[in-house]
Parts: C-alpha cells; structure tokens; sequence
C-alpha cells in the first residue's frame, strides 16, 4: 500500500532481486491495480493497495543501480525528512505567530492575556521549543506547541475554520 495510489500515475516500488534490493518505476496499466483504503487520517492522501499480476517493468524504469536499491530509498527518505522538517517549523512558526497576536488582542478581567503569567510562560516555551527545531526536536515540538496553543486559543482552538486550522495542519 501507499499514499496517493489511489491517483498515482507511477509507483515507485521496492524488488527483492538476484543481486539484492532494486527500486523499479512501474506504470499503471495492465496487471496493476489500486483500491482505496480507509484511513484515520485524510481520505484525500489516496492510500491505497496496490496489486501488481504479471506486471512486465522495461530495465530502462529501474531507478539506481540492479541491487543497489536500499541506497535509493535512504537518498529518497533523506530528503522526506527535510521537507517535514521545514514544513513542521514553518506551521509552528505560524501558530506561535497567531497566539502571540490572539493573546495579545483577547482581554480578560480588562487586560490582555499576556498579562497572565501562565500565558506567558507558555508563549515563552512554544518559542524556545520551536526555536530549538532546528535540533532536530521537531514531531515532539509540533505536538506540544499544539497542545499549548490550544491552551492559549481556548473553544477556538476546536474549529476546522478558524484558529483550529493552523493547529489541526
């Protein structure tokens, strides 16, 4: 199964071979097909089984060297994880944007949240951790600056249109 079988064009498929590991780019046609599978998360990742029956590959699809497979895959994985990387601390950078300005804004008992010390412990923390990302914290980061800008946002923090948006993605 992957992600985006649902609609892939291509499949990037790992093949155990004489010589070792080799990763093949085969096209979708005859012998290959895909079926949808339910996920927990977005049903517009297109995951999907994918079965391959009688698939023939051309040499000429094979990605890296016959047997050297295994390096493919790490190189490919190597630049997934940059690009979670960047993706993590940008969304963060965001929602500590958006709950500074929201604290800010928000009055309680006739002045602005910040003036909670408790908000301000937790902007302080969301800051450091999101600034500490770039040494390698970040899923651990991504999840409590959630949780505590949930903290911060309150009820609208639950809302799919509003601040709970940024917290969801």
């Amino acid at each position: 199964w992957i992600t985006n079988g649902t609609f892939a064009d291509y499949f990037t498929t790992g093949c155990k071979t004489e010589t070792g590991f080799t990763v093949l780019l085969i096209p979708r046609g005859s012998g290959v097909t895909t079926k949808q599978i339910k996920t927990s998360y977005s049903s517009v990742a297109g995951t999907a089984y994918i079965t391959f029956d009688k698939v023939r590959v051309p040499v000429s699809h094979t990605l890296g060297q016959v047997g050297k497979g295994m390096q493919v895959i790490l190189s490919n994985f190597n630049h997934e994880r940059w690009m979670v990387i960047a993706c993590s601390i940008s969304a963060q950078r965001l929602i500590v944007e958006e709950c500074l300005k929201w604290a800010t804004q928000r009055m309680v008992f006739g002045k602005p949240l910040t003036s909670q010390p408790v908000i301000r412990s937790k902007l302080a923390a969301m800051i450091s951790r999101v600034e500490a990302c770039q040494n390698w914290f970040v899923s651990r980061t991504a999840r409590e600056t959630a949780e505590d800008a949930t903290q911060i946002f309150g009820g609208r923090a639950l809302t799919t249109t509003g601040m709970g948006k940024l917290i969801e993605n």
